[in-house]
């Protein structure tokens, strides 16, 4: 994701890092968490990035970048975009009611359950 009135691309890694770049070849940092502080911001940036670099980077955070998905947004919950926000809470709505399925079941109907598994 680009923010075009900055130039900065904010991308996260494989690895959980992010890959936050400017507009020059050494204008670039990877912080392992974004939004971050300016401390962390510089100690994982470039040598030579420049102090643009950093008001730019600085500009683009206050966007509100999704740490969960990498999307900018302006809604958030819970520090995360609405729509991850909602996916996570989908999620552990299904976890609950399977929680509570296993509950109500027999010994006898557990232990089908469990050959049928196998």
């Amino acid at each position: 994701m680009v923010d075009r009135t900055t130039g900065i691309t904010a991308t996260r890694l494989t690895s959980g890092y992010w890959m936050i770049v400017g507009r020059g070849p050494c204008e670039w940092a990877q912080p392992p968490s974004w939004p971050c502080d300016e401390k962390t911001l510089r100690d994982r940036a470039s040598q030579q990035a420049s102090e643009l670099f950093f008001r730019e980077a600085e500009g683009h955070q206050r966007m509100r970048v999704c740490s969960a998905c990498g999307e900018e947004d302006n809604d958030f919950v819970g520090g995360v975009c609405v729509t991850c926000h909602n996916e996570r809470q989908m999620e552990l709505l299904r976890h609950n009611a399977a929680f509570d399925r296993w509950e109500s079941l027999s010994d006898r109907e557990r232990g089908d359950e469990i050959r049928r598994a196998c």
